[in-house]
């Protein structure tokens, strides 16, 4: 069992809402953090996409709607993830050394 800082046991529901923060924050970063190296490293290709797809305003929607579809995607696998990790149990416990 879990307990806080202040000897109060963590509830399930509360771990399944860090991990889905995480999840989420983990994914908005990468994805953040990939489009800024796409915009360092080749500009030139970036701004005949922003082009292709209607301007800064259409792009910038675009990007903001995959963002959210992408982080909510993120949020729920790591919810997921940490449902399956807590299901899990071995056999046999690993011996302390």
């Amino acid at each position: 069992m879990q307990v806080s800082a202040s000897n109060q046991p963590i509830t399930t529901n509360r771990k399944y809402a860090r991990a889905a923060a995480k999840g989420a924050l983990l994914t908005s970063g990468a994805l953040t953090v990939s489009s800024a190296v796409s915009w360092a490293s080749d500009s030139a290709y970036m701004k005949e996409v922003v082009k292709n797809t209607g301007g800064k305003a259409k792009y910038a929607a675009t990007y903001a709607l995959g963002l959210a579809v992408l982080t909510a995607a993120g949020a729920l696998l790591s919810t997921a993830l940490t449902f399956i990790a807590d299901k899990i149990t071995p056999k046999k416990p690993p011996k302390a050394v």
